[in-house]
């Protein structure tokens, strides 16, 4: 437990604190105290914070809590047994590590039933060797076969064989690797403690081997809670290492209460040893039908009973002295945010004073001088009482916790809140005459100043709703639209849910900046770049200085550094007009290399000149004059990288971008391009194509044709004598033979 006192930076002020702070409709102030910003106790007998949640509670009797390093392998009790596992229909498997046999349990019988057909010694397909644990993941029921160097994979459904779990050659193990433990993720991805080679394996939900996860040791169990948390219990430690792959950081636990709150319930009641009692799978009176780890039911008075406390059953919080820097404060209300379950409570007192008292003086204040003694129970997001204290610049704050050794108080955070801002104000000057009455007027009108508070703060955050960097982008109502999605229809714009809320978030900012131009091509080639993700980055040199100082700069101060872009934007838009090859008054020469443009523009078929077939079609209006003009003056093509094209999702948004945005009366084609060159096609240096080696020639039946195959040249390309009659000009470079 921190004993520093309550840092400065706790307590939220608003802008202009001293001018606008006796000023309405200004809300109160507040200290808050978390484990993010600390709980500054001077004061904690028998409370402590616990490591994996942050929150306040009772310290761990001695001897009573369970530790995450238990043989069984259930973490303390807060999963099943790693020999254990539950299938979707609630069915309970078993396996039996001494004789090698996977039973299931009958809740008819109220006993543990052999799996017909497999168990037993041996390296079959059916047989195990030294298997420790079993899980169950998308209708199949994993067994780590932990001698025969195999994850076995069954069906539910019949119990066959459908294949084995091994790392590929790329994990470039040292030894053989022995799975002794697994577990699933919330994708499906398998994670296997590998004992021999001290890692995690990583499975894809096909089996496919990903990566290995290196670990400081041998590790016995692994698990996921509910928010994907990884939990491993090496050989010899009794605590468990937790790793948060959103951070990247690890952390510890030393009991299992610490960390029971992040999985889900556990179907059954365990002990350390690895029984469990299936009383609730069997109606049995509880604690009648304890059964061990080989599915045996133990004799009567035999079952293991909890008789030692798991938490102390009173223990004492108080804080630093917490300074409001108000003559004469009077402190407003406690605002928790925890749950105290049935057994146990808190009771909140205060004490103020207009100068700071020391610590062990506040410790030895008989009760009767503490204020407000309220008692918190039960679970709230906001529960709140009164400070009922006299006016003082600083406060302490009591927590007086309480149980029953097998429950303990978990305080998420307490909030402090201050200076009281009564709507006593706008009542006649009469009814403040009286200081006794004051309080209880103030007390009483806070009932209708909490709700009118939240209205008001309602309001005060309605400007995030217009914002789109801070709008909400999800919604609660199935198959109803979000408020980004609303926001973006006010400008006209139809966002596809299946980009990503950030790209999403983008569209809806820029999207203000060109609605001046909307309908041309700046201004679609503006939105192709935020939809693709490919607008430049804001380079500019960091100026080092202290922002929280207001100073003038001096006269002689260089100018700032101007802002630099890390790329240029790629084009994207080709109009079709721009392909004409235009003659030019003083610049141009009449002969072969220059025409207006070809009679084949449009491919139109007539008499006494030449029909290609499949390129020549007859066309219904008859105006070959105007065609250079109609046909490539309203069209364009749009440059978009490969991946689009492949993600059915998003090619769809941006077809419905260009079906929105494109300037009237004009077609438009798509043109997906990947890191290849094509003349004629695609062939922009360094924009779409990638230079490499020449390709090899066709072999038979070994190469398909295709863009990327290349036909040999001919002989006489080569250099060597040939000749061919319509292609050849007898002359130094033929011979005949």
């Amino acid at each position: 437990m921190s004993t520093t006192a309550a840092p400065l930076n706790s307590v939220y002020r608003p802008p202009f604190f001293g001018a606008l702070l006796h000023q309405p409709p200004n809300d109160p102030t507040w200290c808050l105290l978390n484990a993010r910003q600390g709980w500054s106790a001077e004061t904690s007998l028998g409370v402590e914070v616990q490591p994996l949640t942050g929150a306040l509670a009772l310290s761990s009797a001695p001897g009573g809590a369970r530790t995450p390093g238990e043989p069984s392998g259930s973490l303390g009790g807060i999963r099943l047994p790693a020999n254990m596992a539950q299938a979707p229909d609630c069915a309970l498997f078993l396996l039996d590590c001494e004789d090698l046999l996977l039973k299931r349990f009958d809740g008819c019988t109220c006993s543990f039933v052999t799996v017909p057909c497999y168990g037993g010694q041996g390296k079959a397909a059916r047989e195990l060797n030294g298997a420790t644990a079993i899980a169950i993941c998308a209708g199949n029921l994993f067994v780590c076969d932990t001698m025969n160097h195999r994850v076995v994979v069954l069906s539910l459904h019949g119990f066959v064989v459908r294949s084995f779990w091994k790392p590929g050659p790329k994990a470039n193990l040292t030894q053989p690797w022995q799975p002794v433990d697994m577990a699933f993720d919330g994708s499906g991805h398998a994670l296997i403690a590998d004992s021999a080679n001290n890692c995690l394996q990583v499975f894809n939900p096909a089996g496919v081997w990903i990566r290995s996860l290196t670990l400081p040791g041998s590790p016995l169990f692994v698990a996921l809670d509910c928010s994907d948390r990884i939990y491993v219990v090496l050989n010899g430690e009794t605590f468990a290492r937790v790793f948060n792959p959103k951070t990247g950081l690890w952390a510890q636990v030393d009991r299992a209460e610490d960390a029971a709150a992040n999985f889900a319930p556990a179907a059954l009641v365990s002990d350390s040893q690895g029984n469990v009692d299936m009383s609730a799978f069997c109606c049995q009176p509880a604690g009648t039908s304890w059964f061990d780890p080989q599915g045996a039911l133990l004799p009567a008075g035999t079952a293991p009973v909890a008789t030692s406390p798991l938490y102390l059953s009173t223990g004492t919080y108080i804080s630093s002295a917490l300074d409001s820097r108000l003559y004469q404060c009077q402190w407003h209300r406690v605002v928790i945010n925890g749950k105290a379950p049935r057994g146990s409570r808190v009771v909140v007192s205060t004490y103020s004073a207009e100068a700071e008292i020391p610590q062990d003086l506040i410790e030895a204040l008989p009760d009767s001088s503490w204020a407000t003694q309220q008692v918190f129970t039960g679970e709230f997001c906001d529960w709140d009482c009164m400070i009922l204290s006299g006016p003082g610049r600083y406060l302490w704050l009591r927590l007086a916790f309480s149980g029953n050794g097998a429950v303990t108080p978990l305080l998420d955070s307490v909030k402090i809140e201050f200076p009281r801002i009564s709507l006593r104000r706008f009542l006649p000057a009469a009814f403040g005459e009286d200081p006794a009455r004051n309080s209880f007027l103030d007390r009483f009108l806070s009932i209708f100043d909490t709700v009118l508070r939240s209205v008001e703060c309602e309001i005060d955050k309605q400007a995030c709703y217009f914002d789109p960097a801070s709008t909400p982008a999800t919604t609660n109502i199935p198959g109803g639209i979000d408020f980004l999605s609303w926001l973006a229809s006010w400008i006209g714009i139809q966002l596809d849910r299946s980009l990503p809320v950030a790209r999403r978030r983008e569209m809806v900012k820029e999207d203000g900046g060109v609605a001046s131009i909307r309908g041309t091509k700046i201004g679609l080639h503006r939105k192709l770049l935020v939809f693709l993700g490919l607008l430049p980055r804001q380079q500019c040199c960091n100026v080092v200085e202290n922002r929280h100082r207001c100073r003038p700069k001096p006269l002689n101060c260089r100018p700032a550094p101007k802002c630099v872009y890390d790329w240029a934007n790629p084009p994207l838009i080709l109009e079709h007009y721009q392909l004409r090859r235009w003659l030019f008054l003083g610049a141009g020469r009449v002969g072969d290399e220059s025409r207006l443009w070809s009679e084949r523009i449009v491919g139109r078929a007539h008499l006494n000149g030449n029909v290609p077939l499949g390129e020549a079609h007859i066309d219904t209006v008859p105006d070959p004059l105007h065609d250079p003009f109609l046909v490539y003056s309203n069209q364009f093509t749009v440059f978009v990288p490969e991946k689009y094209e492949k993600d059915q999702g998003q090619k769809r948004a941006l077809l419905n971008l260009l079906r929105a945005e494109s300037p009237a009366q004009t077609k438009y084609q798509v043109r997906f391009v990947g890191p290849r060159l094509r003349i004629g096609f695609q062939s922009s240096i360094g924009l779409d194509s990638v230079v490499g080696r020449y390709p090899a020639g066709v072999k038979l039946a070994g190469t398909s044709l295709g863009c990327d195959s290349v036909l040999d040249t001919s002989p006489q390309a080569r250099g060597g004598p040939s000749m061919v009659t319509g292609d050849t000009r007898i002359g130094s470079t033929t011979r005949l033979e």
